[in-house]
C-alpha cells in the first residue's frame, strides 16, 4: 500500500467551500478507483492548514488516479483558493484498525501525523515487533481508533499516523503518547521533527467490499 500526503492552506473562512467540495467532486472521483481504499480530508481549522491523506493499493493506482483527475484536482483548488504546500508519498509499512467497531466507524474526528528523522535500516528489521508493542500501547488509550506507519527504505525519514474518536479523547491519550515518542526516541536513536494534530472533515473506507463503501462529511 501506498499514503499520500496533500498539504495545503485555504482561508479558514472558506473551509466550508473546502468541506463541500470534498464531499460533491473529491470523493466520488476518489472511489472512481479500484485501487482506492481509505481517505482522510482534514485542517487546523484556525490557521486553515489543510492534510489530505489517502491510502492506495499500490502505485499504478495512485498513478492512474493522478494521470485522470490531477488537472481537476488543480481545478477545484484554484476554485475555493488552496493553496498547494507540498505533495508526499510513502509506502505503508504497518497499519492496524483495533476493533470491529473501530473499522466500522466512518468518522474519527482527529489525526495524530508525527514525522521523525534518522531512521536506519536496523530500525527497520524490528519494525514488526516494535509496531505490535506500541499498538498494543496505544489501544489501552480510550478513541484510539487505529494507525499507519509510513516510511521509505530510500530515506532516514518517517512518519506515524494515529486516529482517534474525539477531542476528549485526543486530549487524555496525549500524555501517553508523548511518553511513547520519547522513550522510542531515545531506545532507537531517530529524532522527532514534527507533531500535528487535525480536526477531520471527511472520512471514507473503500475496502473491502467497495459495494458497501460509506462516507461521512462533517459539519464546520
Amino acid at each position: 500500500m501506498l499514503a499520500k500526503f496533500v498539504d495545503a492552506v485555504i482561508d479558514p473562512v472558506r473551509m466550508d467551500q473546502a468541506v463541500a467540495a470534498v464531499e460533491h467532486e473529491l470523493i466520488p472521483e476518489f472511489l472512481e478507483h479500484d485501487g482506492a481504499l481509505h481517505g482522510y480530508w482534514s485542517a487546523e481549522m484556525g490557521s486553515g492548514h489543510v492534510l489530505a491523506l489517502t491510502v492506495w493499493r499500490d502505485a499504478d493506482a495512485l498513478l492512474a488516479s493522478a494521470a485522470a483527475h490531477g488537472a481537476a484536482r488543480a481545478t477545484v483548488g484554484e476554485r475555493i483558493g488552496l493553496r498547494l504546500c507540498s505533495v508526499t508519498t510513502l509506502p505503508v509499512l504497518a497499519t492496524s484498525r483495533v476493533s470491529d467497531r473501530a473499522a466500522d466507524r466512518a468518522h474519527p474526528e482527529w489525526i495524530r501525523v508525527t514525522w521523525v528523522d534518522g531512521v536506519t535500516p536496523a530500525m527497520r528489521d524490528g519494525l514488526p515487533q516494535l509496531y505490535r508493542s506500541t499498538v498494543a500501547d496505544q489501544s489501552a488509550s480510550a478513541g484510539f481508533c487505529g494507525s499507519y506507519w509510513l516510511g521509505d527504505e530510500r530515506s532516514p525519514e518517517a512518519c506515524a499516523v494515529s486516529l482517534w474518536d474525539g477531542t476528549a479523547d485526543l486530549v487524555a491519550g496525549s500524555g501517553a503518547s508523548r511518553r511513547r515518542r520519547r522513550r522510542l526516541a531515545r531506545a532507537l536513536g531517530f529524532g522527532i521533527k514534527s507533531v500535528h494534530e487535525y480536526r477531520t472533515f471527511a472520512v471514507i473506507h473503500a475496502a473491502p467490499e467497495r459495494a458497501g463503501v460509506a462516507a461521512e462529511v462533517a459539519t464546520v
